[in-house]
């Protein structure tokens, strides 16, 4: 298998035909379909999928619980990574200026993104990446933002030097 890239289902590929699924029978352990007929397994494995959540529909809904339930931490990541998702994916700036200016709240997706836990082997930038869809190049400095520089100290005023009145009593 590829290790440089995992490809995922629907994923163009430089030739322009379309992943379908890994395949240890292949030479490249690579299946690579045409468009349309990724468009009618597509089409298929949805219909399959709907008949069998329709058949089970009782016995799905008590797994999909019960697997919440036992794996709360999981499922709260996975929310707080497909929230931060749809929010990101809402504007596409190209400095990290333009990332600040155009958050609405951004003090509360800061903070979204600092609490993201990335998967092994894996580095904050390349989640933000991945969720973003922003260059890497910003995705790097949102992750690893420059220090502020601090403000220049005005300078004092210069006092004017006291005057020393003599003593007249």
């Amino acid at each position: 298998m590829n290790e440089e890239k995992k490809w995922n289902r629907g994923d163009i590929g430089p030739d322009g035909r379309v992943f379908w699924k890994y395949d240890k029978s292949r030479k490249n352990e690579e299946r690579w379909i045409d468009a349309d007929r990724f468009k009618e397994r597509q089409k298929k494995a949805n219909d399959c999928q709907r008949r069998h959540y329709q058949g089970n529909r009782e016995k799905l809904a008590g797994d999909s619980r019960r697997y919440r339930q036992e794996n709360r931490k999981k499922v709260a990541e996975a929310v707080r990574r497909k929230n931060l998702k749809i929010k990101l994916q809402k504007v596409s700036p190209k400095t990290l200026q333009e990332f600040y200016d155009l958050l609405n709240m951004p003090k509360h997706t800061i903070t979204s993104i600092f609490s993201l836990a990335p998967n092994e082997g894996q580095t904050l930038a390349e989640l933000i990446h991945k969720l973003s869809g922003y260059p890497m190049e910003l995705c790097e400095q949102i992750a690893n933002p420059p220090k502020p520089e601090p403000e220049p100290q005005p300078t004092p005023e210069p006092q004017p030097t006291p005057v020393i009145l003599p003593d007249l009593f």
